[in-house]
This record gives structure tokens, sequence and C-alpha cells, in this order.
């Protein structure tokens, strides 16, 4: 009788040790991060007429994070571990030079994106501190064209990313991670004035405009 109450008793506290073990690991958490955005040349074309190319200087992001670590919840292994979140983040790079018909021609102006995401991370646990992830999202992202011959226009379209980086946790709450995001959305219609050399006018086109960027990130997240 004794013998089965040691038995009892040694798998009660396997078992609390583990659940609270699993919800150590689980949790709502709050996150931001800030990087350096490369914005591929984008090609603007009007439905009938002429196309150029946007070229950009790198640019600056910054966003918040709300989100839900499952922990190893989902992993057979325990070797993984499944992130959900809600992502805000603004890219602004400012525009370069036009490339139109084999010419290039200095311009102003600022891209920016304002995008809301719905990310879904996976995280690797190794034998070491680090934890490499992966992951894919997605949503919508507002493109604003400031100047440039765009109006100060703007439209929203779907948006896409994907990522992986590496994370490093500190306690039992707090971690770091540097990353990378290739991110992008549907082509947005914007308009632009130009002048009608024949009626010597100004009229207003619609164009489409292409945007996609390549992003390094650092960020932290705190699991509550």
């Amino acid at each position: 009788m004794k013998m089965r109450w040691m038995i009892f008793f040694g798998l009660a506290t396997c078992i609390t040790l583990v659940t609270s073990a699993t919800a150590a690991e689980q949790g709502v958490y709050f996150g931001a991060n800030t990087g350096a955005v490369f914005l591929e040349d984008s090609s603007v074309s009007a439905p009938v007429g002429s196309s150029f190319d946007i070229e950009y200087d790198p640019g600056m992001s910054y966003g918040v994070v709300l989100g839900y670590d499952a922990g190893t919840y989902f992993s057979k292994s325990g070797t993984t571990s499944g992130r959900l979140e809600i992502e805000y983040t603004r890219r602004s790079t400012d525009a370069d030079e036009v490339e139109e018909n084999g010419a290039f021609r200095p311009v102003g102006g600022e891209a920016t994106v304002d995008s809301l995401m719905i990310n879904s991370w996976v995280d690797f646990r190794t034998r070491s501190p680090f934890r490499p992830y992966m992951g894919i999202g997605v949503g919508a992202a507002r493109l604003t064209l400031d100047d440039a011959g765009f109006s100060d226009d703007d439209d929203t379209r779907f948006a896409y990313q994907a990522g992986a980086g590496i994370g490093l946790p500190i306690g039992d709450h707090f971690t770091i991670s540097v990353g990378y995001r290739y991110f992008g959305m549907l082509d947005a219609t914007l308009r632009a004035k130009t002048l009608d050399a024949e009626t010597d006018t100004v009229q207003e086109r619609e164009y489409d405009i292409e945007y996609s960027s390549h992003n390094l990130d650092v960020g932290f997240r705190f699991r509550f």
C-alpha cells in the first residue's frame, strides 16, 4: 500500500513539473523591432503609354508586435515551438533617381509603407543558447509615395512576407533577435500629374507601381 502511494506521488510530481515547465514556456508577448530596408527598383507603368523605374536609397523600418507563444505544445519531439502574432511596421525609403529609356534623372520624394500583418513563426531549440526561427506572414499594406510627381497618393493592397533569423533568450521572459525578411505587396495604383506636350496641359494619369524589399531587423520580445 505504501509503495502504491509513493508511485502515485511520484507520478503526480512529474506531471506537475512537466505542466509547470510547459506553462512557463507559453504566454502572451509584446515586442518591437527596427532595421534597414533595401527596396528593390520599382517598375512603374501606365495602362497605355510610358513606363520607367524608380531607384531608392536604403531606408529604415520600425514596428511593434503582439503575439502568443505556444511553447512546445504542438511539437512531438519538443525541439520546436510556435508563435502567432499581429505586427504593425512602417518602412520608409527615399527615392534616388528615375530610369526611363536608358536615361537617368534625379528625383525627390519618399516611399512609405504601413503594414498590418498576421505572422506565424517556428522556433528551433538547439543545444546552444541560440534559437533559429523561420516563418511567414500575410496581411495588408498601404503604399504612400510622397512627392516624386505622384500627388502624395496612396493605395492599399494585399501584402506578404517570409523570413528567418536567430533569437537569444535572456532569462525566462526576454528574447532578443536578429533576422532577415523579404516583404512584398501586390502592385499599387497611384496617380501622377504629367505635362502633355501637344496640348500644353497638365493631365493626371494612373500608374501601377511594384513594391518589394529586403529587410535586416533587430528586435526584442517580452513574454508575460
